[in-house]
C-alpha cells in the first residue's frame, strides 16, 4: 500500500490495531496511543523515507538497498504498534473499576466489563507482544481492576532489545 504521507501511514496504523476491538473505551485509548508513539512516528518516517529514494538520483544498489530497509521496517512497525495495543491493554486491565462507570456520564458497568474482557483477549492473543511490552498475560478474563500487571517502566515509546528502536 503506497502512503502520501508519513501521518496517513500512521493513521492507517491506529485504524487496523483498532479493527480487533468492539468498545469505544479501548478503540478511545488505542487509537490516540498509537498516533502519538514516538517509536511509531519515527519508524514510519523512517520508511517513508526508504521507500522515498528516487531512482534517478541513487545507484541501482542504493535504491535496492533502500526498499530492503524500507520493507523491514515495515514490518517491524507493526510489532512495535502491537507493544502499544498490549500496554493500553493492560492499563485498561489495571485501571478500569468502578470508578470508571460511577464518575462517568457515559461509561456503564457493562461498557468497561466488555473492555476488560477484549483487552484480556487481545492479550491472551498476542502474548508476543505482551512480553516485549513487559505485560503479565492473564489466564483468564479478570475482573475489571484485578487484572495484570506490566512493568510501569515500560512506556510504548521505550526502547527494547527485541527491535532495537
Amino acid at each position: 500500500m503506497a502512503y502520501r504521507t508519513q501521518s496517513n501511514r500512521v493513521d492507517t496504523l491506529a485504524g487496523e490495531a483498532v479493527e480487533p476491538f468492539g468498545t469505544d473505551v479501548l478503540i478511545d485509548r488505542v487509537v490516540p496511543a498509537v498516533e502519538d508513539s514516538h517509536k511509531v512516528n519515527t519508524i514510519a518516517t523512517l520508511v517513508q523515507s526508504a521507500e522515498a529514494v528516487d531512482t534517478r538520483a541513487f545507484s541501482e544498489q542504493t535504491t535496492e538497498k533502500a526498499g530492503d530497509a524500507a520493507e523491514e521496517m515495515g514490518e517491524e512497525i507493526h510489532n512495535v504498534v502491537d507493544e502499544v495495543v498490549a500496554d493500553e491493554c493492560a492499563q485498561v486491565l489495571e485501571e478500569a473499576g468502578p470508578e470508571w462507570w460511577e464518575q462517568s456520564d457515559i461509561l456503564t458497568e457493562e461498557m468497561v466489563s466488555e473492555a476488560v474482557r477484549e483487552a484480556a483477549a487481545w492479550l491472551q492473543d498476542h502474548p508476543d507482544a505482551a512480553e516485549r511490552a513487559g505485560v503479565t498475560v492473564p489466564s483468564d478474563t479478570p475482573e475489571a481492576g484485578t487484572a495484570v500487571t506490566h512493568d510501569p517502566s515500560y512506556t510504548s515509546d521505550k526502547a527494547t532489545e527485541s527491535n532495537g528502536y
